[in-house]
């Protein structure tokens, strides 16, 4: 883990709070971010926060470990981005874009390795 001094002035312009920063890396003071997992990047990990699909395709998601709770992490991506490779629960499962585009993940890292 990197560690930066920072200069931070926090400006209060009308109703909203804006956060500046000196000499640290952007991406360490913007809050996490809920994104589908078909716009993760290859090496970005998370936490499943939901799974926006019922039926047949939603049973099978969850009987594969893709249960809200669940940590991952992005393994690759085929040349033309589709399928997506992801470590779930020790196991590397594979899914279509048009999958992945349900499951919703928070991002713990938001800058690619």
């Amino acid at each position: 883990m990197k560690h930066h001094a920072a200069l931070i002035a926090v400006l209060h312009v009308g109703q909203q709070q804006v956060v500046k920063a000196k000499n640290c890396n952007r991406e360490e003071y913007e809050p996490m971010q809920t994104v589908a997992l078909r716009y993760m990047k290859k090496n970005q990990s998370g936490v499943i926060k939901a799974i926006k699909v019922n039926g047949e395709l939603g049973r099978r998601l969850r009987e594969m470990g893709l249960t809200p709770g669940t940590r991952i992490s992005v393994c690759g991506r085929a040349p033309l981005k589709d399928p997506v490779a992801i470590r779930v629960l020790n196991s590397i499962l594979t899914l279509r874009n048009n999958e992945a585009e349900y499951i919703h993940v928070e991002v713990m890292n938001n800058q690619p390795r």
